[in-house]
């Protein structure tokens, strides 16, 4: 079994991307890529599959979520989203220039938590509906999901001397690691609240992967992550709603 419908921000480039790609190797209807820029995705636009559809997504704006939603439920249409993958984020350089470093931190909170609390929340009818369709009690991606990329920087646990990020002199990262907790946050209190809607709430850590954000010295291809996501999120279950895992479906301590 496959989910008919997934969507994907964040999808024109790096682990976005390589999800699209790695999802169309499997037997969905559609692949919904939401990015903020469709006409320069190059990479993205250059797919050939009949199933993807391509839109407009900002998670910053609520006028481009409203629009983004207005078109995923033409796109799904009765049917239902099965599955939000919540990509789209941002680490700010330290040295950009334009921004303070007050401005850096309160945007890395908008993309990596208020815009995809908002865009979750407003997509929710839409995940209803694909899961009133399944009976019984089992969670799954095939039902509805609602799948964060987070990171091990937004662990507590794992937040102490020996952590390879470091943060308290650093605001970037310390900004960083703190909206990841806050993404953690978010994911609990949503699985809670939707266990009885039967729909999927998953962290997951990708990895340190090469892409512009983990930088060329990163341990991981984007596909090699991608690949390894798809496999975990199509053995997900009930037992893992509300839980934080790395790409292999081992447990990230919260």
């Amino acid at each position: 079994m496959a989910p008919y419908s997934v969507l994907v921000t964040g999808a024109n480039r790096g682990i976005g991307l390589a999800l699209v790609k790695e999802f169309l190797n499997h037997e969905i209807g559609v692949l919904i890529a939401g990015c903020r820029n469709p006409a320069n995705a190059a990479e993205l636009n250059s797919i050939t599959d009949k199933r993807l559809k391509i839109i407009e997504l900002d998670i910053n704006c609520d006028q481009s979520i409203d629009n983004a939603v207005r078109m995923i439920e033409d796109i799904v249409a009765d049917k239902g989203l099965n599955v939000v993958v919540n990509n789209a984020a941002v680490l700010i350089p330290s040295e950009t220039k334009e921004r303070t470093p007050r401005e850096k931190i309160i945007e890395q909170f908008q993309s990596n938590v208020f815009g995809t609390l908002i865009l979750s929340q407003a997509l929710l009818p839409l995940l209803q509906r694909a899961a009133s369709h399944v009976q019984g009690d089992d969670f799954s991606i095939d039902r509805a999901a609602i799948l964060n990329i987070s990171s091990t920087g937004g662990s507590l646990t794992m937040n102490n001397a020996d952590s390879p990020m470091g943060g308290s002199k650093n605001y970037k990262i310390l900004g960083y690691k703190a909206s990841k907790s806050a993404l953690n946050q978010l994911a609990r209190t949503m699985s809670v609240d939707l266990l009885d809607e039967k729909i999927l709430v998953v962290n997951h850590c990708p990895g340190w992967v090469k892409t512009d954000m983990g930088g060329s010295n990163a341990m991981l291809e984007a596909s090699d992550s991608a690949s390894a996501l798809v496999n975990t999120f199509f053995k997900l279950n009930k037992s893992h709603t509300g839980n934080f895992y790395d790409r292999n479906l081992e447990v990230i301590p919260w």
